[in-house]
């Protein structure tokens, strides 16, 4: 096991060698200066504050998306340059591995393991689509080719840009928790049914809630207009509702039940029940 360990390192850069060594074999061309300035416009997240702005321009969950892509981003990009790049020192590639015409100058001075332009990119795009899955599906392909970007320019070796994308995702994923889930609204949904005939509310109980958000001192008067012949209880505030409820539905001659005002600080519907 440690021997496969301490060859590991070499394995990984030898593969590394032999992948720039295909890159470089590409024929130059336009593509060369599209990757160039696909990479320059994500250096210090650039690109995914601009596409973030236009995000915020729809609110509700788009917006959201927005604000999740670039936390996402932020925790990844601190990660990368305050701890993985301090703690993994690497040399970049040279000129001698890729055609002089594709470097991107200056070359970054910084050590090469891991790519912080891949893991903002796999954050802020993995980050908004976990609220926006098509944003996300929309951003991918961007992300996909900043990270490309980075081994194309001789910026970066592949195994650079796969570990900083590893930890975009993971911040995009770690973040998500951070991030409350609106839950989604009931479907509202009604029932017909056939209601008893009740002549200036002869039969009917109502229970007003007097801690309910709606309740007013000429709540129960108010009723008591509309329905002359009911029978109207208003709640004592330590009193338990579903007890005070059953109370009133149990009176002798009570044909249905009536439950009025809200509790503190919600909208509730009335509710009927039939005795």
């Amino acid at each position: 096991m440690r021997s496969v360990l301490r060859k590991a390192p070499g394995r990984l850069a030898g593969l590394d060698r032999k992948l720039v060594r295909a890159v470089s074999a590409f024929p130059g061309g336009g593509h060369d200066d599209f990757f160039r300035r696909l990479s320059a416009a994500a250096t210090k997240g650039k690109l995914w504050f601009g596409i973030a702005a236009l995000m915020a321009l729809v609110p509700g969950r788009t917006r959201r998306a927005a604000l999740h892509g670039l936390l996402a981003q932020g925790v990844a990009s601190a990660i990368t340059n305050l701890g993985f790049k301090t703690f993994l020192p690497r040399a970049r590639p040279l000129p001698e591995h890729l055609p002089a015409f594709r470097f991107v100058h200056p070359q970054p001075t910084s050590s090469s393991m891991p790519s912080g332009h891949s893991a903002s990119a796999a954050a802020f795009a993995l980050g908004a689509g976990l609220v926006r899955p098509a944003i996300g599906a929309a951003l991918a392909p961007i992300a996909a080719g900043v990270a490309y970007s980075r081994v194309h320019t001789g910026a970066h070796w592949p195994s650079d840009v796969l570990f900083g994308s590893a930890i975009g995702a993971g911040a995009a994923l770690v973040t998500r928790r951070w991030w409350p889930v609106r839950p989604p609204f009931p479907e509202v949904r009604r029932s017909p049914v056939q209601a008893a005939e009740l002549p200036d509310g002869e039969g009917l109980g109502i229970e007003v809630n007097t801690l309910g958000g709606s309740y007013a001192a000429e709540t129960a008067a108010a009723l008591q207009k509309v329905f002359p012949k009911a029978y109207i209880s208003e709640m004592a505030p330590d009193e338990d509702v579903a007890e005070a409820i059953s109370t009133v539905a149990a009176r002798p001659g009570t044909v249905s039940q009536l439950s009025v005002a809200s509790w503190p600080g919600q909208r509730l519907q009335p509710k009927a029940y039939e005795s």
